[in-house]
């Protein structure tokens, strides 16, 4: 499975959590599926662990975040970005 989100340095770049699998090679290709891109593209991306755990906004607000420190506590994903 895929998720989305949005960087915090720039709003109108997304990241892509992916679940299910441990294989880098494997989930880009799900994320260039996920987009409908050209498997050639496949070179463009970049893979590296991360979690996604909750954490609450300004507002009070539970929301889930993704992160690179493998301290954080949540579920595992591959995070890929270009």
């Amino acid at each position: 499975m895929v998720r989305i989100f949005r960087r915090l340095d720039n709003k109108s770049r997304s990241v892509y959590a992916v679940t299910g699998t441990t294989d880098p090679e494997e989930a880009v290709m799900e994320v260039i599926k996920f987009k409908k891109a050209s498997a050639k593209t496949a070179g463009d991306y970049i893979c590296t662990d991360g979690v996604i755990a909750d954490y609450t906004d300004e507002n009070g607000n539970k929301m889930d975040g993704l992160y690179l420190d493998g301290k954080m506590k949540g579920k595992k994903v591959l995070i890929v970005c270009r």
